[in-house]
């Protein structure tokens, strides 16, 4: 349980982190 949970945690983040990356270049952009 504590590992699906970690790994869902991480996938989580890395969604997060991927939308801040997009965000960031569109701001950029404009």
């Amino acid at each position: 349980m504590v590992y699906t949970l970690y790994l869902f945690s991480a996938g989580l983040g890395f969604i997060h982190m991927q939308i801040g990356a997009t965000t960031q270049i569109r701001k950029n952009k404009n």
